[in-house]
């Protein structure tokens, strides 16, 4: 698999990411901590693409304990091993982003691979985003 790195992407989300941020959000399903809430966002602060997780159990860990359980699961996920954690927060449902996907954009359980471009949801402008699920 291609390294999943942030560098150059411009505002279309490589294969590489979304195959590594499914495969961690698989991880955390698995390890009983799958959010209810989990998509890339490009961010034009940061110039680059980030997965945001939010609500399930993994939320109910609190930010550090859930960034934490993030890295101890990410190396041993292969497919998602060349995924910086930096590029992996967990965030809040109240998190503005969050409420605007989830608002925006419900899904199911699953994945569902929703692209959003260009658009504002609840009055959050959203650039460009890849939602796997949003309920």
């Amino acid at each position: 698999m291609p390294d999943a790195t942030n560098r150059g992407v411009g505002t279309e989300l490589p294969d590489a990411l979304i195959e590594a941020g499914e495969a961690l959000i698989r991880a955390l399903d698995d390890a009983g901590l799958g959010p209810d809430t989990a998509f890339w966002m490009w961010f034009r602060d940061v110039k680059g693409w980030r997965l945001v997780l939010s609500g399930g159990p993994l939320s109910g860990l609190g930010p550090k304990a859930a960034h934490r359980r993030v890295r101890e699961i990410l190396p041993g996920t292969p497919a998602a091993r060349s995924l910086d954690p930096e590029l992996v927060g967990v965030a809040g449902p109240q998190a503005a982003s969050v409420a605007a996907i989830r608002d925006g954009v419900t899904t199911g359980p699953g994945f569902h691979g929703i692209r959003v471009r260009n658009n504002t949801l609840g009055g959050v402008v959203i650039p460009a985003a890849y939602v796997y699920r949003a309920h």
